[in-house]
């Protein structure tokens, strides 16, 4: 199954263009505690890239600091506590997040400053919530638009050329600094994306939180969240 997804996901992405073995101390870290289906991608094909770097897989170890960052005073944490993961990013880092307790999964957004998606109550079953969240994927969803609503994937491509693993792309100025006129592939530029990411999280003050199932956020204010 893991592999026809995969397959699945070459078929709407494009193929794996670069790949970086899983070490095996990160299995054996996460094996108990995400998904079947994404260990066993890791285990076959690594943190994989897809399409010269419009999507991939991320070591969550790794991204946890730019994790912790963002969520950093936003609603999620003051409600949900830790345990988020960073599992896969687009090629404009939107970075896709799993919250290990109530299944819940969010997509921080650093070109907007925003953290969006649906707070779940825990009682659905995690391999498919994850495997939902990582794999189902096409081109135009992991795509970004300028603001004529044209892609930018293939573009920036051209400009910057294609993304290493530890590549993405940004603008710059930032969205940030000057709004909509940003989204223009002549500020696409390609830069390091742990480092980027941490400089984007700079320049706001607190993310802006976009919650589906507030109430259930309210009531997972009142459980108690378990150190690991």
């Amino acid at each position: 199954m893991s592999l026809a997804r995969l397959e699945m996901m070459i078929d709407e992405l494009g193929e794996i263009t670069d790949t970086r073995p899983v070490p095996t101390e990160i299995i054996v870290q996460y094996e108990a505690v995400l998904s079947p289906t994404l260990i066993e991608i890791w285990k076959q094909k690594g943190f994989c890239q897809f399409a010269q770097g419009a999507y991939q897989f991320v070591n969550p170890t790794e991204w946890q600091p730019v994790v912790d960052a963002w969520l950093a005073g936003t609603d999620y944490e003051q409600q949900l506590g830790g345990h988020f993961y960073a599992l896969s990013r687009t090629a404009f880092n939107e970075l896709y997040i799993f919250h290990i307790e109530t299944k819940s999964h969010l997509k921080i957004n650093p070109v907007h400053g925003w953290i969006s998606g649906s707070i779940e109550d825990g009682t659905d079953e995690y391999d498919s919530k994850i495997a939902g969240l990582t794999i189902l994927m096409d081109k135009q969803k992991v795509d970004w638009e300028d603001i004529n609503d044209k892609p930018l994937f293939d573009r920036a491509v051209k400009k910057c050329g294609p993304l290493g693993l530890n590549d993405m792309y940004t603008f710059e100025p930032a969205y940030a600094l000057i709004g909509d006129a940003a989204l223009n592939i002549k500020y696409v530029n390609k830069v390091n994306a742990l480092v980027q990411m941490m400089v984007l999280r700079q320049m706001i003050d607190v993310p802006k939180s976009i919650i589906f199932n507030m109430d259930w956020v309210k009531e997972a204010a009142r459980q108690p969240i378990k150190d690991e």
